[in-house]
């Protein structure tokens, strides 16, 4: 299901402009391609620990994070492939998330869930693209995106947790427009651009209130976007 995030994945760095053939900037199709390698999940798993002590340290009461429980009604959460998100009822999501995470094999997370839901939200979408360099595409020119902004209707996002500790998130939407260097905005059509993206990460309980987070190394993760582009607005 889609998601209100003001359709925007977001980050901030510098980049090349890519030329078109054609002479005019920023038109015709880009097949893009990001690594999500040990480097850029290192840069991510470093900004995830960043969150976890800021909100435990706000957070005296031991409290799951609102960011956490809102989304869990607006995406599709699951804990060991079962489904727990019933979608635009808050409260009988957070229930099932609860009994879920109570059942047997998921030991490892009491405790643990206010640090665990401090980033596991689509917050973690804005902290994943300022983790990742750059992008490529298909003729091997640069690409760094500052923001892509999505086309709310047609998006789908997947978060799951595995009682072996494996988070997985799943992405596909619509893209309606990318911001680059300069804070250019490139127009795209938004029924043939999109963007694509997996991540695993493993978690583990940690002391007190803690997690810890680690890269299992899964090469089946990525990020592809093609995008089709109509020109600088």
């Amino acid at each position: 299901m889609g998601f209100n995030f003001g359709g925007m994945f977001s980050r901030r760095l510098a980049t090349t402009p890519v030329p078109s053939s054609s002479g005019r900037p920023y038109t015709g199709t880009f097949n893009l391609t990001a690594q999500l390698d040990v480097v850029a999940k290192g840069m991510l798993i470093n900004r995830i620990e960043k969150v976890m002590r800021e909100y435990l340290l706000s957070s005296q009461n031991n409290e799951v994070s609102r960011s956490m429980r809102v989304d869990l009604s607006r995406m599709d959460f699951y804990l060991d492939s079962k489904k727990v998100s019933v979608p635009g009822n808050e409260n009988a999501s957070f229930d099932n998330f609860m009994l879920a995470a109570s059942q047997p094999g998921f030991e490892w997370m009491q405790g643990g869930i206010p640090a665990i839901s401090s980033f596991f939200h689509q917050g973690l979408f804005v902290d994943l693209h300022a983790s990742i360099p750059q992008w490529s595409s298909d003729n091997g020119e640069p690409w760094i995106i500052n923001m892509v902004s999505l086309d709310n209707h047609s998006t789908v996002n997947e978060f799951h947790l595995f009682s072996s500790g494996v988070m997985k998130i799943i992405s596909r939407a619509k893209v309606a427009n990318v911001i680059i260097i300069g804070n250019k905005i490139v127009l795209t059509n938004r029924n043939t651009s999109n963007i694509e993206m997996q991540l695993t990460l493993r978690l583990a309980g940690g002391k007190g209130r803690r997690c810890w987070v680690t890269d299992p190394r899964n090469h089946a993760d990525y990020a592809v976007a093609r995008l089709e582009c109509e020109g600088l607005m």
